[in-house]
């Protein structure tokens, strides 16, 4: 279970947009694994593109970092294209965490820090 999921108001309004995420949801949880999901909050909302298509935004966060992105409805029909979106996403948000650990390192071993 991940440490939060937020859906906005939008969502939380439509069965549609909430069956959409659930199976989202329910696809990331699988790229994460249970050693990562509860250290990762969700918030889920709803946007249009510049050519009025819906579209889901999704932020993923953690203790080190934020990432966003939106993914077109129609991905979410197609499971495979979905799952590659959100392991694209979640190694965005690894690649991330661990930038920040190593200069939060760096930053130990220059000021001589013993942690």
């Amino acid at each position: 279970m991940f440490r939060t999921n937020n859906y906005s108001a939008t969502i939380q309004a439509s069965k549609d947009y909430q069956d959409l995420v659930e199976k989202g949801i329910q696809v990331l949880q699988n790229v994460v694994g249970s050693d990562f999901a509860p250290l990762i909050n969700l918030d889920w909302n709803v946007s249009d593109d510049s050519e009025g298509r819906k579209g889901i935004i999704l932020k993923m966060s953690d203790d080190k970092g934020l990432v966003r992105s939106r993914i077109p409805v129609e991905e979410f029909r197609n499971r495979d294209r979905l799952k590659d979106r959100l392991y694209e996403q979640f190694g965005d948000l690894l690649q991330n965490r661990s930038h920040t650990l190593l200069r939060e390192l760096k930053e130990m071993v220059v000021a001589g820090d013993p942690e």
